[in-house]
């Protein structure tokens, strides 16, 4: 099957710093955010000017 999508590396595509962490209940049960209904993914934070993976990976998951 042929995929379609930009490549990593694709000339247009900016590159964006990301931090994340995976968030468990005391179940094992994993959070993650269900936007449109139809997809989803693990909370994560943009990393902004002078800010460090781990301030940004809690800004995400608050």
């Amino acid at each position: 099957m042929k995929r379609s999508g930009l490549k990593s590396g694709n000339k247009f595509m900016k590159q964006t710093k990301i931090a994340g962490g995976i968030v468990t209940n005391n179940k094992g049960l994993i959070f993650a955010v269900n936007r449109n209904g139809y997809s989803r993914y693990l909370p994560k934070g943009h990393i902004d000017n002078g800010e460090d993976e781990l301030t940004a990976a809690k800004k995400g998951n608050l």
